[in-house]
């Protein structure tokens, strides 16, 4: 049975096209963990298809964050991206470089498992894990 691993990463941004391009990157790095052999949860898409409801709205943004939360909790492994720290592995405790959502994901996972240890590096470091783990199977990168 193939181990579920929960993407988190950044969704919201000030442009539709800019959510997009986010939803296709959280896409990507969920086609490497299921080509590794896991069973990838993500949320970006039903973001996307107003699933959660409007993320602009905050009602709504906070209620599909809850479900987000839940969501990742149930997750045995925990995959987290940190955008806007490009190159350098994360350390959260060294420097929190999350999105609040991104953030509050990694708390409710962190609760739910307090001896596991969740994977955070940028977007740069991701791509290189993929390209060694998977080689030839890598998935494009959305850019």
């Amino acid at each position: 049975m193939r181990k579920t691993v929960y993407i988190a990463a950044q969704y919201g941004a000030a442009t539709a096209g800019e959510r997009a391009r986010n939803a296709a990157r959280a896409r990507w790095l969920a086609t490497v963990a299921h080509r590794m052999g896991l069973a990838p949860v993500y949320v970006h898409d039903a973001i996307e298809l107003g699933v959660f409801g409007d993320d602009n709205d905050p009602e709504a943004r906070s209620a599909g964050l809850a479900s987000a939360t839940a969501i990742a909790a149930s997750c045995l492994l925990f995959w987290a991206v940190d955008a806007d720290y490009a190159g350098q592995r994360i350390c959260r405790t060294l420097a929190p470089r999350f999105t609040a959502g991104v953030n509050a994901e990694l708390e409710a996972w962190e609760a739910a498992h307090p001896k596991g240890r969740p994977i955070t590096y940028s977007w740069t470091i991701w791509q290189k894990y993929a390209a060694f783990n998977l080689r030839e199977d890598c998935p494009p990168w959305p850019g």
